[in-house]
């Protein structure tokens, strides 16, 4: 999962198709690509479609080339197939929108599957998946991490606001709505801030701690 808004530095010229994160398969050093995005098993349930974005970064080294698969399977690369007639989908250097009509595997148990096969172009990037079906579910079986309750307050702030609910030291930064980092310090436990320079706007606040990272958006309303 890549989010252009915290790189170091941040890249304002990438976004993503909506939110601030996407999938991306960079470019491998011994091309051609062979990177794998498998799903859970799914059931379709009736009248099933998949929806997605793409795009290549850029297209001076070519397009990136993707395949879509499905499984009615394991998760075993070799037993999918293709949902395109095509050897791959050249994906252009801008969001583009991707739309399958499932119904022949409807009412079935099903993995989909995305493989990046470019051959030394640079970066392709997958947003906003979607797969929806009447009586279609996800199976999951997994033990499910305990929520964190992080709370920004007050939201919106007028510059001085605390943040609750971490435990321990954290690095705190702090993004404009362009990805420029207007913000960075050490932080310990929960702490009351005070930024009467930033302008009114939205914020993104990241918390990055050894072992986990957790943002959220901040109002500035003066």
């Amino acid at each position: 999962v890549f989010s252009p808004a915290f790189t170091t530095p941040p890249h304002a010229f990438l976004e993503a198709h909506s939110g601030i994160k996407m999938l991306i398969s960079p470019d491998a050093i011994n091309p051609p690509d062979n990177n794998w995005l498998i799903s859970p098993a799914l059931f379709l349930g009736v009248n099933p479609t998949l929806n997605f974005w793409a795009r290549s970064l850029t297209d001076n080294y070519g397009l990136e080339r993707l395949k879509v698969l499905i499984s009615t399977g394991s998760a075993d690369p070799d037993n999918f197939t293709a949902l395109h007639s095509s050897p791959w989908l050249n994906v252009p250097a801008t969001w583009t929108h991707y739309e399958y009509d499932l119904a022949a595997y409807q009412n079935q148990s099903v993995r989909l599957a995305w493989q990046a096969v470019s051959n030394d172009a640079m970066a392709l990037f997958v947003d906003d998946i979607e797969i929806r079906g009447t009586g279609g579910y996800v199976g999951n079986n997994d033990e499910l991490a305990p929520p964190v309750k992080l709370c920004i307050s007050p939201n919106p702030s007028r510059g001085d606001f605390t943040i609750r609910g971490i435990k321990g030291r954290y690095e705190l930064k702090i993004y404009d709505i362009k990805g420029r980092k207007v913000h960075q310090s050490i932080q310990h436990e929960s702490s009351k801030h005070q930024h009467p320079k930033l302008a009114n706007g939205i914020y993104i606040v990241q918390i990055r701690q050894a072992d986990s990272s957790h943002t959220a958006k901040l109002v500035i309303c003066k």
